[in-house]
Parts: structure tokens; sequence; C-alpha cells
């Protein structure tokens, strides 16, 4: 909790300093930081993520501000290779991060997957929740449900990892539907 409250008062703090570099009034009520994920395990966290994506950093997009002129957020275009749950197609898909730069604002984001993590070529597997078109980050402590060695090469093990907990999530729905 006290992470989280210092997380939330940082970007409390950034948002104020942007906000009075540019001369705009902030919001009265600041907006918390996403909260964590708090899922006991790996199979509650693929049950309860709408998306999971296999897919290459094709690139960054311009960042820029939100409608609200209090928060900067980065567009990353993904090519997708695998859809494990939730989503289909080859064509790119955009994910929004926050976090990045506009005119001489940067906006710098702790405890949270933002534009940092992201660089063109990176091969990535994302727990991801699509909002009005957009995908987001579902969970931004998937680290905690990762293997202990994790490392870029053992993707496609883990990705089948994954694909055998889904299957295993979908044959408990269908038997509890015939029940």
């Amino acid at each position: 909790m006290k992470k989280q409250l210092g997380l939330m008062l940082t970007l409390v703090c950034l948002t104020l300093t942007a906000c009075a570099q540019n001369g705009i009034e902030p919001s009265p009520t600041p907006v918390p930081a996403k909260p964590s994920c708090s899922l006991g395990d790996l199979y509650d966290l693929a049950a309860q993520t709408p998306v999971i994506l296999v897919g290459t950093v094709v690139g960054k997009m311009q960042s820029a501000w939100n409608e609200a002129h209090t928060s900067i957020f980065t567009d990353i275009e993904l090519e997708p290779e695998q859809w494990l749950k939730g989503g289909s197609g080859a064509d790119p898909v955009t994910l929004r991060v926050p976090g990045g730069t506009v005119g001489e604002m940067t906006l710098i984001v702790f405890d949270a997957t933002s534009e940092r993590d992201f660089q063109e070529g990176d091969r990535v597997l994302l727990f991801l929740v699509r909002r009005f078109g957009i995908y987001e980050i579902f969970c931004d402590d998937i680290r905690s449900f990762l293997p202990a060695d994790w490392e870029e090469e053992s993707l496609d093990e883990f990705a089948q990892r994954l694909r055998t907990i889904l299957e295993s999530i979908q044959e408990a729905e269908r038997e509890y539907d015939e029940e």
C-alpha cells in the first residue's frame, strides 16, 4: 500500500509540475495509478486476462497528452505472431502505455510497464485488455508469475505453458456448462 501511495504521489507531483510549466490548471482529483494484480497464480492470470498475445514490436508512435492533458502516453505498434487468447488477425495492433516525451515534458513511469520497456524488434508476450479499440496492459506485475530462470529464449516454452493452462480452463468451463 505504501508503495502504491508513493507511486501515486510521484505521478501527482509530475502532473502538477507538467501543468504548472504549461499554464494548465490541474484536475482537483488526481487519477491514481492502475492497481497491480492481486491474482493468486498464473492460472488465475490466464483465466482473467481478456487478451494474451505473442508479437514483435514494430515501432513506437509519437507520444501524446491524454485528453485531459494530465498525463503522457505512447502508442506501441505490435505485429501479432500468436493470439493465445481473445484476438485474431495478422494486422498490426496498437498498445497504449504510460510515459513518453511531448515537447520538453517527459513522463517516466516507475512500477508499471511503460514506453521504456519496448524497443523495435523486441519479441513480447503480453497480457492485455482492449478499450475503445486500443490495447492496454492488463496486469503490470506479471513478472511475479514468470519462471525464476526467465529469458527471452524461453518465451515459446512459456507460451506453450499458457496454452496448456488455457486449454484446461476451457475444458473446466465445458464441464461446468454440461452440469
